[in-house]
This record gives structure tokens, C-alpha cells and sequence, in this order.
């Protein structure tokens, strides 16, 4: 899976529908993130966080969270409650 595309795409459907706030929030651990694993632990993490306080987005990118949470799990990473989240 080329998960950097995944995410890409779930940040342009986060700002087609005006959530900038979580748009910059995902670009940002983006940026600041050192190696791919810390970028796909964090984002997915995030993006779960998301999902949890905004049903509506829930509809719009649920599936392409799901895939991320599977491929996460399929190479050896459990996304639960440890990364520090910038979500308020």
C-alpha cells in the first residue's frame, strides 16, 4: 500500500470539506515526523481521533482509515492510545 498517497487523498477530502483545522493537524505530523513508521503510527492514531469527534467526517473518510489501520496491523503495528496527539 502506498499509504503516503492514502493520507494525501484523506487531507484533500478533510479540506474539501473546510476541516482545515484537522487538514494541518495531519500535514503537519506529516512534516514532522522522522521516519515512515512514526508518520503512519501518528497520522493513523490522529485520524482515528478524528473520526471519534465528527460523525460526518466519519462518513467521508472512514474506508480509507480502515485500510490504513489494516495495513498497519499487517506489518507488526498495533495503533492504540500511545502517540501524543496535537487534537484538542
Amino acid at each position: 500500500m502506498d499509504y503516503i498517497k492514502k493520507i494525501n487523498k484523506i487531507i484533500k477530502i478533510l479540506e474539501d470539506s473546510n476541516e482545515m483545522e484537522s487538514a494541518n493537524m495531519i500535514k503537519m505530523t506529516l512534516e514532522e515526523s522522522f521516519t515512515y513508521t512514526e508518520i503512519l503510527m501518528k497520522v493513523t492514531y490522529n485520524l482515528k481521533l478524528i473520526l471519534k469527534k465528527n460523525i460526518t467526517l466519519k462518513e467521508l473518510i472512514e474506508n480509507d482509515v480502515d485500510e490504513l489501520i489494516k495495513y498497519c496491523k499487517s506489518i507488526g503495528l498495533q495503533i492504540s492510545s500511545s502517540p501524543k496527539s496535537k487534537l484538542k
